[in-house]
């Protein structure tokens, strides 16, 4: 017997798609704080994107259909450059490497509601 049944992870998997949904329709938009934010041809994008994912997905077998969400990625990446919206300026001014500095944003925060409500 699972330790989860389809009907808990479907609802866990539901609740956590519905809750982040709104991220990725900002993202595909352009993102916020973009002032061509809605701009049709990031929706474009996000949608070729998208569909080629669904393809993908349908048509591919084994190890390809495995790695849709990745073709995706590199297939939007590609499409973006050849419309001229890929911006690579700040990798010649990065450096190789570089050394992490831990906590840089600030100590942790521990909410002890938070962290209850996770346990319980």
């Amino acid at each position: 017997m699972p330790l989860f049944p389809p009907l808990v992870t479907g609802v866990v998997i539901t609740s956590i798609g519905l809750s982040i949904i709104q991220v990725g329709i900002d993202w595909a938009a352009g993102g916020k704080g973009n002032p061509q934010y809605g701009n049709p041809v990031y929706l474009g994008i996000s949608f070729a994107v998208l569909i080629f994912i669904l393809l993908i997905t349908r048509y591919a077998k084994g190890f390809m259909s495995n790695v849709a969400v990745l073709l995706g990625i590199v297939f939007g990446f590609l499409l973006s450059w050849m419309m001229n919206e890929v911006n690579l300026s700040g990798l010649h001014d990065a450096s190789w490497f570089a050394i992490v500095t831990p906590m840089s944003f600030g100590m942790p925060i521990f909410d002890p509601v938070s962290i209850l409500t996770m346990t319980a």
